[in-house]
């Protein structure tokens, strides 16, 4: 190409391109630049074996603290007695809000009965 040899680690395009390079050269050392940087990221990553010790705390924790949640869909799962719903559960549910609707209709009446008469 031109002059001497040229650093590629810390030339960008617009250096390349100033320096009057084929474009051909240039996308080689850009592809040359990706191709070290991609070789240096890897050389940095972990081993596929390694666990991070946060990592690995946390989850023992998580796997401590959890509950034993039950599936509701699964084939297995019996609906505990407290939670099951039955005809006499509904009926005793249905008078309770019967009564709170007779109260509320109660409460109404009388503070519209208290109401000053407009004519």
């Amino acid at each position: 190409a031109g002059g001497g040899e040229i650093d590629i680690s810390k030339v960008n395009l617009e250096e390349l391109e100033a320096q009057g390079l084929p474009k051909a050269d240039i996308r080689k050392i850009l592809r040359q630049q990706r191709q070290a940087r991609w070789q240096q990221l890897m050389s940095s990553k972990p081993d596929d074996k390694y666990e991070d010790p946060t990592d690995v705390a946390a989850i023992e924790e998580a796997n401590t603290m959890m509950g034993d949640y039950k599936l509701k869909t699964d084939p297995d799962y019996v609906v505990p007695e407290h939670l099951r719903i039955n005809a006499d559960k509904k009926r005793r549910q249905m008078v309770l809000l019967e009564e709170s609707i007779y109260t509320i209709k109660m409460a109404f009446n009388d503070r519209f009965l208290a109401l000053p008469d407009p004519g």
